[in-house]
């Protein structure tokens, strides 16, 4: 799977449910290793400096310069000294009081290895940035970067649903963390600072495509046109969501 590349929701469900048996499997135990109680979201802030992090939304403007994207890109800069460095996706499970689930933490297109005959999930990998929080994080970064702005809007409330059904029927007897109306209400809740942090990443395929020397003029533009419109979709959500949140943020601190 790549972020170039168009993928369908059937593929993306099969994702989802691999994370909902990867996190039934997960609350089996409490977690010891010291690398799985890390703050993700505060480790990368500390390495990745604001004005450098804002700056990577402003790379859009060298593919799309229009006043539509120049107005979006411009709220987007003015809501990042808000969110930059927010934990609200690794603090949100003590700040609602649930149990936590094992996050991989970069689930990008690229660490999802699939059967070229069979279409099927064979295996989640890269594993680095792996973390206890909730399993939305993983669904969300998945989404963005293979769905369609179309498709992953319209698919989210089914994915969330398929992963939280994955979930219940892998538990062999833990207690589940969550109800399925609840993770639907933390998906929202966490979608602006996940979606923030996963697109400053990929901002940067943008450059490596047009910089790749094997590439045809015309494949770069096909695939230019697909990330565009993830980041673009992307970007217009973070801003639209953040308005439905608002009533619900009243007790929840985005650094905890």
């Amino acid at each position: 799977m790549n972020f170039y590349e168009r993928h369908s929701v059937e593929q993306v469900k099969k994702v989802a449910r691999a994370l909902g048996k990867m996190q039934a499997r997960s609350l089996s135990k409490e977690p010891t290793a010291a690398e799985l109680k890390q703050d993700f979201f505060k480790k990368i802030a500390a390495a990745w400096p604001m004005e450098i992090f804002r700056s990577t939304f402003k790379g859009v403007l060298a593919v799309d310069d229009s006043e539509k994207t120049k107005d979006l890109i411009d709220k987007i800069d003015s809501l990042v000294p808000t969110f930059y460095g927010s934990n609200l996706p690794t603090s949100i499970h003590r700040q609602m009081n649930f149990r936590p689930v094992l996050v991989n933490g970069d689930l990008h297109t690229g660490n999802i290895l699939i059967d070229k005959d069979t279409r099927n999930v064979v295996s989640l990998i890269d594993f680095q940035g792996a973390h206890f929080g909730v399993g939305v994080e993983d669904l969300h970064r998945i989404a963005i970067s293979s769905l369609t702005t179309e498709e992953r809007r319209a698919s989210i409330p089914f994915l969330v649903k398929e992963m939280h059904d994955s979930l219940m029927e892998n538990l062999d007897g833990v207690e589940l963390p969550y109800s399925l109306e609840k993770l639907l209400l933390i998906s929202d809740l966490i979608f602006p600072q996940c979606a923030l942090l996963f697109v400053g990443q990929f901002t940067s395929s943008i450059a490596k495509t047009n910089n790749d020397a094997k590439l045809s003029d015309a494949e770069k533009k096909a695939r230019i046109e697909v990330m565009m419109d993830k980041i673009i979709g992307t970007l217009e959500d973070v801003i639209q969501i953040i308005a439905k949140n608002e009533k619900h943020m009243a007790n929840l601190k985005l650094v905890d």
